[in-house]
């Protein structure tokens, strides 16, 4: 395997066999287990978290081709629940970068 199939490979190993993995380059709502490739190469795109998530549900958004920048950014919709105790939207804006939101089970998702 080579490219992108050994990257989806190995994400299935660290996040589990029943991770939904997959690229996206226009904003959507997104579901828990997600593990998002997140290409801003066209534009800004928002990923809406899930309105009613439960404890320990995670996502994960990753830059799929470096070009996560304060132009070109992934606007995290926090759909109603807080981000890391915030009432705000969250922009991943650094080129490379990947987070993992996991929900506490009140009202926050926290970042790993």
């Amino acid at each position: 395997m080579t490219g992108l199939a050994t990257a989806h490979a190995n994400m299935h190993r660290e996040i589990g066999v029943n991770a939904q993995v997959y690229l996206t380059a226009i904003s959507k709502a997104v579901a828990a287990g997600d593990h998002i490739l997140a290409d801003t190469s066209s534009g800004t795109i928002t990923l809406t978290l899930p309105a009613s998530p439960s404890i320990g549900n995670r996502i994960t958004v990753q830059d799929a081709k470096g070009t996560w920048t304060d132009v070109n950014k992934v606007t995290i919709g926090r759909n109603g629940k807080k981000i890391h105790g915030g009432s705000a939207d969250m922009d991943l804006t650094t080129a490379g970068d990947s987070v993992t939101l996991i929900y506490n089970g009140v009202d926050d998702w926290r970042i790993l």
